[in-house]
Protein backbone atom coordinates (compact mmCIF):
# COMPACT_ATOMS: atom_id res chain seq x y z
CA UNK A 1 0.00 0.00 0.00
CA UNK A 2 1.30 3.66 -1.18
CA UNK A 3 0.55 5.95 1.74
CA UNK A 4 1.52 10.09 1.59
CA UNK A 5 2.13 12.39 4.50
CA UNK A 6 -0.10 15.15 4.60
CA UNK A 7 -0.64 18.19 7.58
CA UNK A 8 -3.95 18.27 8.67
CA UNK A 9 -5.98 21.83 9.11
CA UNK A 10 -9.57 20.59 8.10
CA UNK A 11 -11.34 20.15 11.15
CA UNK A 12 -13.35 17.13 9.56
CA UNK A 13 -10.10 15.22 9.19
CA UNK A 14 -8.84 16.91 12.52
CA UNK A 15 -11.81 15.28 14.03
CA UNK A 16 -11.54 11.62 11.97
CA UNK A 17 -7.41 11.16 13.61
CA UNK A 18 -8.76 12.21 17.26
CA UNK A 19 -11.03 10.11 16.86
CA UNK A 20 -8.81 7.23 15.73
CA UNK A 21 -6.45 8.23 18.40
CA UNK A 22 -8.51 7.56 20.87
CA UNK A 23 -9.98 4.09 19.44
CA UNK A 24 -6.63 2.83 19.23
CA UNK A 25 -4.30 4.39 22.16
CA UNK A 26 -7.59 5.41 25.00
CA UNK A 27 -6.90 9.01 25.03
CA UNK A 28 -9.56 11.44 24.06
CA UNK A 29 -6.94 14.15 23.23
CA UNK A 30 -8.88 18.29 23.92
CA UNK A 31 -9.23 19.73 20.56
CA UNK A 32 -6.98 22.79 21.97
CA UNK A 33 -3.88 20.57 22.63
CA UNK A 34 -2.87 19.86 18.33
CA UNK A 35 -3.35 23.69 18.08
CA UNK A 36 0.01 23.90 19.97
CA UNK A 37 1.69 22.09 17.32
CA UNK A 38 0.60 20.33 14.06
CA UNK A 39 -0.73 16.96 13.01
CA UNK A 40 0.93 15.15 10.66
CA UNK A 41 -1.20 12.07 8.82
CA UNK A 42 -0.54 9.55 6.19
CA UNK A 43 -3.69 8.94 3.43
CA UNK A 44 -3.84 6.20 0.90
CA UNK A 45 -4.47 6.23 -2.01
CA UNK A 46 -8.17 6.24 -1.87
CA UNK A 47 -7.52 9.65 0.24
CA UNK A 48 -8.31 8.06 3.53
CA UNK A 49 -6.12 8.85 6.75
CA UNK A 50 -4.76 5.85 7.63
CA UNK A 51 -2.35 7.13 10.37
CA UNK A 52 -0.24 10.21 11.80
CA UNK A 53 1.10 11.62 14.93
CA UNK A 54 1.29 14.89 16.12
CA UNK A 55 4.15 17.41 16.87
CA UNK A 56 3.25 19.81 19.44
CA UNK A 57 6.27 23.09 20.06
CA UNK A 58 4.36 24.75 22.58
CA UNK A 59 3.64 24.10 25.67
CA UNK A 60 2.35 23.21 28.86
CA UNK A 61 3.56 19.68 27.32
CA UNK A 62 1.45 16.83 28.14
CA UNK A 63 4.23 13.97 28.64
CA UNK A 64 5.63 16.65 31.11
CA UNK A 65 3.02 17.68 33.33
CA UNK A 66 2.07 13.34 33.15
CA UNK A 67 5.55 13.39 35.34
CA UNK A 68 4.60 12.49 38.72
CA UNK A 69 7.95 14.37 39.67
CA UNK A 70 8.68 17.58 37.79
CA UNK A 71 11.87 17.59 38.77
CA UNK A 72 13.15 14.48 36.91
CA UNK A 73 12.91 16.39 33.99
CA UNK A 74 16.26 18.26 33.88
CA UNK A 75 15.87 19.97 30.50
CA UNK A 76 14.17 23.11 29.90
CA UNK A 77 10.40 22.79 29.08
CA UNK A 78 11.07 25.47 26.53
CA UNK A 79 13.72 23.02 24.81
CA UNK A 80 11.62 19.97 24.31
CA UNK A 81 9.12 19.50 21.59
CA UNK A 82 6.01 16.60 22.23
CA UNK A 83 5.59 13.83 19.99
CA UNK A 84 1.97 12.50 20.84
CA UNK A 85 -1.38 10.29 19.38
CA UNK A 86 1.19 8.18 17.31
CA UNK A 87 -1.08 5.85 15.26
CA UNK A 88 -1.10 3.13 12.38
CA UNK A 89 -4.07 1.38 11.22
CA UNK A 90 -3.40 -2.10 12.33
CA UNK A 91 -3.53 -3.96 8.82
CA UNK A 92 -0.49 -1.65 7.87
CA UNK A 93 1.78 -1.40 11.09
CA UNK A 94 4.26 -3.47 9.37
CA UNK A 95 5.39 -2.72 5.85
CA UNK A 96 5.97 0.57 3.28
CA UNK A 97 3.36 2.44 5.37
CA UNK A 98 5.49 2.12 8.57
CA UNK A 99 9.20 2.80 7.14
CA UNK A 100 7.76 5.88 5.43
CA UNK A 101 6.28 7.36 8.73
CA UNK A 102 9.17 6.50 10.74
CA UNK A 103 11.13 8.28 7.86
CA UNK A 104 8.61 11.18 7.80
CA UNK A 105 8.73 11.42 11.59
CA UNK A 106 12.21 11.51 11.30
CA UNK A 107 12.14 14.58 9.24
CA UNK A 108 9.36 16.61 10.90
CA UNK A 109 11.50 16.28 14.17
CA UNK A 110 14.48 17.44 12.90
CA UNK A 111 13.38 20.35 11.25
CA UNK A 112 12.09 21.81 14.28
CA UNK A 113 15.18 23.63 14.84
CA UNK A 114 14.36 25.80 17.99
CA UNK A 115 13.91 22.62 19.84
CA UNK A 116 16.68 20.54 21.32
CA UNK A 117 15.03 17.49 22.90
CA UNK A 118 11.91 15.32 21.86
CA UNK A 119 10.00 14.43 24.64
CA UNK A 120 7.23 11.30 24.38
CA UNK A 121 6.27 8.77 25.78
CA UNK A 122 4.69 5.02 25.80
CA UNK A 123 2.51 2.31 27.30
CA UNK A 124 5.53 -0.28 29.29
CA UNK A 125 4.00 -2.95 27.56
CA UNK A 126 4.79 -1.90 24.17
CA UNK A 127 8.29 -2.85 23.17
CA UNK A 128 8.03 -2.89 19.69
CA UNK A 129 7.31 0.51 19.90
CA UNK A 130 9.78 1.05 22.73
CA UNK A 131 12.99 -0.61 20.33
CA UNK A 132 11.84 1.82 17.29
CA UNK A 133 12.52 4.64 19.48
CA UNK A 134 15.09 3.36 20.68
CA UNK A 135 17.29 3.27 17.64
CA UNK A 136 17.21 7.40 18.25
CA UNK A 137 19.51 6.55 21.65
CA UNK A 138 17.35 8.11 24.09
CA UNK A 139 17.31 8.73 27.48
CA UNK A 140 14.65 7.36 30.15
CA UNK A 141 13.43 9.62 32.44
CA UNK A 142 10.47 7.78 34.05
CA UNK A 143 8.96 4.28 34.44
CA UNK A 144 5.81 3.48 36.00
CA UNK A 145 2.42 5.18 36.98
CA UNK A 146 1.98 8.51 35.12
CA UNK A 147 -0.11 11.39 36.46
CA UNK A 148 -4.40 11.41 34.81
CA UNK A 149 -4.80 14.45 32.57
CA UNK A 150 -7.60 15.48 30.59
CA UNK A 151 -8.90 12.98 27.89
CA UNK A 152 -7.01 10.22 30.11
CA UNK A 153 -9.93 7.57 31.25
CA UNK A 154 -7.81 5.39 33.74
CA UNK A 155 -4.17 5.36 35.24
CA UNK A 156 -1.34 4.35 32.59
CA UNK A 157 1.84 2.43 33.29
CA UNK A 158 4.27 4.40 30.82
CA UNK A 159 7.66 4.59 29.72
CA UNK A 160 8.88 8.45 29.63
CA UNK A 161 11.98 9.22 27.33
CA UNK A 162 13.96 12.02 25.81
CA UNK A 163 16.02 11.73 22.61
CA UNK A 164 18.40 14.27 20.81
CA UNK A 165 16.86 16.27 17.99
CA UNK A 166 20.08 15.54 16.22
CA UNK A 167 19.16 11.83 16.91
CA UNK A 168 15.94 12.03 15.18
CA UNK A 169 17.32 13.57 12.46
CA UNK A 170 20.12 10.97 11.54
CA UNK A 171 17.65 7.96 12.10
CA UNK A 172 17.93 7.79 8.25
CA UNK A 173 21.19 7.57 8.17
CA UNK A 174 22.48 5.88 11.34
CA UNK A 175 19.69 3.10 11.16
CA UNK A 176 18.23 2.48 8.37
CA UNK A 177 19.00 -1.43 7.84
CA UNK A 178 17.44 -1.28 11.35
CA UNK A 179 14.24 0.24 10.33
CA UNK A 180 14.02 -1.80 7.38
CA UNK A 181 14.68 -5.04 9.59
CA UNK A 182 11.59 -3.85 12.02
CA UNK A 183 9.41 -2.36 9.11
CA UNK A 184 9.73 -4.76 6.00
CA UNK A 185 12.31 -7.00 5.76
CA UNK A 186 9.70 -9.80 7.50
CA UNK A 187 7.22 -8.98 5.10
CA UNK A 188 6.04 -11.52 2.76
CA UNK A 189 5.57 -8.69 -0.34
CA UNK A 190 9.27 -7.24 0.52
CA UNK A 191 10.13 -6.66 -3.21
CA UNK A 192 6.29 -4.89 -3.83
CA UNK A 193 7.37 -2.55 -0.60
CA UNK A 194 11.16 -2.12 -1.73
CA UNK A 195 9.50 -0.34 -5.34
CA UNK A 196 7.32 1.49 -3.30
CA UNK A 197 10.29 3.11 -1.33
CA UNK A 198 12.19 3.42 -4.20
CA UNK A 199 8.84 5.38 -5.57
CA UNK A 200 8.68 7.35 -2.84
CA UNK A 201 12.27 8.47 -2.24
CA UNK A 202 12.34 9.45 -5.54
CA UNK A 203 8.94 12.05 -5.22
CA UNK A 204 10.91 13.09 -1.90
Amino acid sequence: MYVSPVKLKDKKDVDYFKKRAFELIGVDYPDYYFEQGFIRAFRNTDDEIVGGYAVITEGPLRTVSSLPDRSLLEEDEEDLMEITALWLEPEIKNGFPSLVLWLTFSRDVYVQKSKKYMIYAYDLDNEKLGKLYRLARPTEIFRGTVKMLEGNFYENQEIIEIASRLNVGLLPITAFPNLLSKTIFKRKTFIKDIKLLDYFLGQA
